[in-house]
């Protein structure tokens, strides 16, 4: 049952990869791949931690979903001309 703010019971939860298997074909994720993985570098960040859930559950082959923590590094100061 959909309760109108984006929360699905458990019964579409366990429906839903038979419902969206299309959308786990490789000519449709390879593609999305290819663009974050381009935007993680555009970014510059690096992956810090991966979870399987919220409650940093380990992330495996097994996992069928996840979190990932993602770090951009502080910018380096930058010293105006002529200065120490």
């Amino acid at each position: 049952m959909h309760h109108g703010d984006g929360y699905f019971d458990r019964r579409v939860a366990a429906r839903y990869d038979e419902s969206h298997a299309e959308s786990f074909d490789r000519a449709s994720v390879d593609p999305a791949v290819d663009f974050l993985a381009d935007l993680r570098r555009e970014a510059g960040v690096s992956l810090r931690e991966r979870w399987s859930g919220w409650k940093r559950e380990p992330f495996t082959s097994d996992s069928r979903a996840h979190v990932s923590v993602w770090e951009k590094p502080l910018a380096t100061p930058r010293i105006a001309p002529g200065g120490a």
